[in-house]
């Protein structure tokens, strides 16, 4: 009976894997030996737009990848190395340019985890797509840009207005002192100098 019940036990922690695998929202897969795809759920064919799981597994990490990364190293040589430092310290979390069956590339997330299964030492994958979250991330730093930019015209234009302001009072101060052919005191200051307003204002026309 424990012996059965052992089987049984087995047989539901399989069932409850299996269930929790293929039913994930984000791609899950299988790495083995020689870095060839070893199993994968439904989310994943969906993602990189492949008809079945059996052409899945005739694939490998680099036909799903551009032939070069963002940073412009081989997808080849940087495969090898996520590769190798998950199989070193468990676990790594980095991103990565995929790219369709129809070769359009997309960015993704990943988390490859070091795994035992029946004795072998095997890699698995989750990606997950986030183009969108990237396209977001450049329209806000875009947006931070143009509004520093913004910010930088504001202070230029403060700093010019504060001293043409000064000049566009001293224009009007100076204008009504040679035209104001009323205020008495352009008058008084007019007949000092052996000259009147009107004798004044007659120059600056001409002038």
């Amino acid at each position: 009976n424990s012996y059965k019940e052992f089987l049984k036990n087995i047989k539901d922690s399989e069932k409850k894997y299996r269930d929790l695998f293929e039913n994930s929202m984000d791609s899950l897969f299988l790495i083995g030996p020689e870095q060839r795809y070893f199993d994968c759920n439904s989310t994943t064919l969906n993602l990189f737009n492949i008809e079945s799981k059996e052409k899945f597994l005739t694939l490998s990490p680099i036909d799903l990848s551009p032939v070069h990364q963002t940073d412009g190293v081989l997808s080849s040589e940087k495969a090898i190395e996520v590769i190798d430092k998950t199989l070193k310290e468990g676990s790594h979390f980095f991103e990565w340019r995929h790219k369709r069956s129809n070769g359009d590339p997309f960015d993704t997330s990943v988390l490859l985890t070091r795994v035992q299964i029946d004795g072998q030492t095997l890699v698995q994958g989750t990606v997950r797509d986030i183009s969108e979250q990237k396209k977001t991330q450049e329209m806000l730093i875009q947006s931070e840009k143009m509004m520093s930019v913004g910010g930088l015209a504001a202070g230029m234009a403060h700093e010019i207005n504060n001293p043409l302001a000064g000049m566009i009072q001293s224009a009007n101060v100076l204008s009504n002192r040679l035209s104001d052919t009323t205020m008495p005191a352009n008058k008084k200051a007019a007949a000092a100098a052996n000259t009147t307003m009107e004798s004044i204002q007659q120059f600056m026309e001409d002038r």
